[in-house]
């Protein structure tokens, strides 16, 4: 509960599954529309423009940035029995990168230094993608897999003008 000078708040948990409409989106961590209410009317916005034919999306939970990729999994498969497969937890998201990074010691240095076994965790993340012929592949996130097999995480963001080093 938060206090203001004029009034005081409180936050409600309300189920959206009593709004039949509202309860057939499916999920991603990454939405194109958010749901809110006013009173007891429940509002859809779009977030960004969305193309004829694309899925409407809406968060369930802690969207990417707000929570890293294994911690929204771990909500999602706690609170909603299913594991998130969405583009944000199947897709290298610099967000959980940084998340889950720690600041290079180096003054001069601006990068982040990443421990092994989130580097692990989002190198598995890719393998889904292996096989994939290389003429379907135009989004720079899933060419990773044709990059050095060796380090594709540190290669890929490198590419991108961020500077990661290895621990």
């Amino acid at each position: 509960m938060r206090k203001s000078s004029s009034s005081v708040f409180r936050s409600v948990r309300v189920g959206q599954a009593i709004y039949s409409v509202a309860s057939l989106f499916n999920h991603s961590c990454q939405p194109n529309i958010h749901a809110y209410f006013l009173s007891r009317t429940l509002f859809l916005r779009a977030t960004e423009h969305v193309a004829v034919g694309c899925p409407l999306e809406l968060s369930y939970g802690p969207q990417v940035g707000q929570w890293d990729c294994k911690d929204r999994q771990k909500f999602l498969k706690d609170e909603y029995s299913f594991r998130c497969e969405c583009s944000g937890c199947s897709e290298l998201n610099v967000s959980d990168l940084v998340l889950n990074a720690f600041r290079c010691v180096n003054p001069d240095c601006f990068g982040t230094v990443l421990d092994s076994c989130v580097i692990k965790y989002e190198n598995e993340k890719f393998e889904r993608f292996q096989g994939v012929p290389q003429d379907c592949i135009s989004e720079p996130h899933l060419q990773v897999f044709y990059f050095s097999q060796s380090k594709p995480v540190s290669f890929f963001l490198t590419k991108e003008s961020f500077s990661v080093k290895w621990i």
